[in-house]
């Protein structure tokens, strides 16, 4: 597409979408790894969280504000989508043959979607629902990715440490094995919080310029 068209590089769309696509299958997996969650949901939400930390510099370039709450909104969103999307194939399919198939399919669809588009009017009316960040520079965004996806090169590799440590037959028991993980855990959470605060200061830094 690039060598077609190179303009590409400055079409939002593009870069939201190429961006996207990074953050379901590196930054979403390497935080599967890092954090090992167990339930399916915890799984969606580490993607879904890949996905905005590394679109949230484009948000910011391009429209100039963060929505804030957009990671509580997924936590509601994102456990319907299943159902949604499953109603939506079965409905479009279905009503090839029989119009009533996807009437009976599209409302919870309708309900849903209703459901999402007043949630997000909910929160709008939030205080501080979207943080005006003006236009970052190009170094801040570079030196934001620089600092994000080192913190998770870094977090890989101790997390890789840890499995490798594991194998080894140990003689301690297996609580002391549990509580040693969750203490693990714990410190991989708090070097990702930090990290990102540090990265995120550096990408919203605006000091006020003189007349």
């Amino acid at each position: 597409l690039l060598w077609e068209n190179p303009f590409l590089l400055q079409y939002a769309g593009f870069l939201f979408s190429f961006a996207a696509v990074i953050g379901v299958v590196v930054i979403g997996k390497a935080l599967e790894k890092i954090f090992s969650p167990q339930r399916k949901l915890a799984k969606t939400l580490l993607v879904s969280l890949g996905i905005q930390l590394t679109t949230v510099p484009l948000v910011a370039f391009f429209y100039y504000e963060i929505p804030t709450y957009a990671m509580l909104i997924n936590l509601v969103v994102i456990p319907f989508l299943n159902i949604l999307l499953f109603l939506g194939l079965a409905g479009g399919i279905g009503g090839i043959g029989a119009g009533f198939i996807a009437k009976i399919c599209f409302l919870p669809c309708h309900c849903i979607l209703y459901f999402y588009q007043e949630l997000c009017e909910m929160c709008k009316r939030l205080p501080g629902a979207n943080m005006i960040t003006g236009k970052p520079e190009g170094l801040q965004i570079f030196l934001y990715y620089i600092i994000f996806i080192g913190m998770l090169a870094w977090l890989w590799k101790r997390s890789e440490g840890r499995e490798q440590t594991k194998a080894i037959p140990r003689e301690e028991n297996a609580s002391e094995e549990n509580v040693f993980a969750k203490k693990e855990v714990r410190k991989r959470r708090y070097i990702f919080v930090g990290s990102l605060m540090a990265a995120f200061l550096v990408l919203l830094w605006n000091p006020q310029k003189g007349l």
